[in-house]
């Protein structure tokens, strides 16, 4: 009598996992497309220097130079910037803005910008950026500033873009340290 019982219990068990493995790859795929759906576009800081040479004319060849103190005197900001495109689409990024953050909530930002290849140093035509579908790219950007806020040091700088439906799409906040240069790598605010 107990063998009987136990019969139906292995048959369900072996229906349950030959249900589990059926299901398993279109669960996966399901998963994977759904993030895909809600993947967004975004920009990140590597890091930051500030002065008037190029990061690529320092003497140690370290990358960037420290070349200024604070933002009060207007300047060259260069930044290390690596757009990521985590969709199935082709993301173009247009006009970057950098906005600076002070204490008391100001806001200053700077949109002149120039584009360089981080590898062969040479300018890039234009002030957009297309990545393709599941990739990213890593560019270095040359901004002029010249501050609005002379007294004032800010605190923290975004990164601004403009997407295609011409709404600005934004990345967090990042901290500024009171020195020349920084690196951030993912921290943010």
């Amino acid at each position: 009598m107990s063998s009987m019982i136990h019969l139906p219990k292995v048959k369900t068990s072996l229906l349950l996992v030959a249900l589990i493995a059926a299901l398993y790859a279109p669960v996966k795929d399901l998963i994977k497309f759904g993030r895909t759906q809600v993947a967004t576009e975004n920009i990140s800081l590597g890091s930051i220097s500030f002065g008037n040479s190029y990061p690529w004319q320092s003497a140690q060849n370290v990358g960037f130079v420290k070349a200024a103190a604070s933002l009060s005197s207007p300047q060259k900001i260069f930044t290390k910037l690596v757009f990521e495109n985590p969709t199935s689409e082709v993301v173009t990024y247009r006009k970057v803005w950098l906005t600076f953050t002070h204490e008391n909530g100001a806001e200053e930002y700077t949109t002149d910008y120039s584009l360089y290849d981080p590898n062969t140093r040479q300018r890039l035509i234009g002030q957009s950026v297309e990545v393709g579908p599941n990739s990213k790219v890593e560019v270095l950007a040359a901004y002029r500033f010249i501050p609005g806020y002379r007294s004032g040091k800010p605190e923290s700088v975004s990164i601004s873009w403009e997407k295609e439906n011409k709404m600005r799409g934004t990345a967090c906040d990042y901290s500024l340290p009171q020195n020349a240069m920084s690196s951030f790598n993912k921290q943010c605010l």
